[in-house]
């Protein structure tokens, strides 16, 4: 089993969320918490990592405890005992309720973590009607705010995750296309020489490319295949299959690519290879 020291962030919304609602504590100051784990660590994105099923102890009530980390640079970002979707909606309108000063921090504790722990919260709307009846002495405007609040919330709530699942299906088509490009390139590109000395050329854009005709040394007039780059350069080649080779190459404009040159020939005249960066 590994280890990892966390900090948690008294103004943090773990603090003044996760952990009250969740686990019934929160600190009036900066602290660290032990998180114990055997599942491999993660990416979460935007440089945070998830560390599952992490044991660590409620410094309240000194009983071992079991959540789900969300970490950015070793500070507790969010914690959340079940691994659910729920979860995330719920941690998302007990903050905005919190800054919006219909709850504080000790009616997630005394309150609301009671009725989470006995599973009576499962979903925002449960959470919604509870504080609901918590609310019910004050004035009818104030309880009709509350709940648009949570309207709005959980609306845009719905409307980031339409997004980002718009997002992640264009990356995913966005990656198989890359990949059917770069088989491509791999049909026409040739690495049967390695005992050559290979000149690599950096990453540029694509914005054309032709056919010239060219002299070949061996061959005499032939068909040659010219890149050219944004930064107004071009590299040549003469090799047999110009009329393939533009025609893979030329999906690739307005892309940055890397080339290639073996042996004597100059990397800023010639190229051999091309890659996808």
């Amino acid at each position: 089993m590994s280890e990892i020291t966390v900090k948690v962030e008294k103004d943090g919304h773990a603090n003044l969320d996760s952990f009250p609602y969740r686990y019934g504590f929160s600190g009036s100051k900066d602290f660290n918490l032990k998180l114990n784990y055997e599942l491999k660590i993660t990416q979460a994105g935007k440089g945070r990592i998830n560390v599952k099923k992490a044991k660590f102890k409620n410094p309240e009530t000194g009983n071992i405890e079991i959540g789900n980390f969300v970490l950015e640079r070793n500070i507790v970002v969010t914690v959340i005992r079940h691994d659910i979707k729920t979860e995330s909606t719920i941690s998302k309108v007990i903050r905005v309720l919190r800054e919006h000063k219909y709850i504080i921090v000790d009616d997630l504790i005394n309150y609301f973590h009671p009725l989470y722990l006995n599973g009576e919260i499962e979903t925002h709307e449960d959470l919604r009607q509870y504080l609901k009846d918590y609310m019910s002495s004050d004035v009818p405007e104030r309880i009709s705010e509350m709940e648009s609040t949570i309207a709005q919330t959980v609306k845009e709530l719905e409307e980031e995750k339409v997004a980002h699942d718009e997002t992640k299906k264009e990356l995913q088509e966005k990656e198989e296309e890359n990949q059917k490009l770069r088989i491509q390139l791999d049909s026409i590109n040739d690495s049967s020489f390695p005992t050559r000395p290979v000149t690599k050329r950096p990453a540029r854009v694509l914005i054309d490319v032709t056919l010239e005709d060219m002299i070949s040394r061996n061959r005499g007039p032939v068909k040659g295949v010219v890149l050219h780059f944004d930064d107004g350069s071009t590299l040549k080649n003469n090799w047999d299959g110009a009329e393939t080779r533009k025609q893979v190459v030329s999906q690739l404009i307005g892309r940055e690519v890397v080339t290639d040159v073996w042996g004597t020939y100059s990397a800023s005249e010639w190229f051999r290879n091309v890659y996808l960066v």
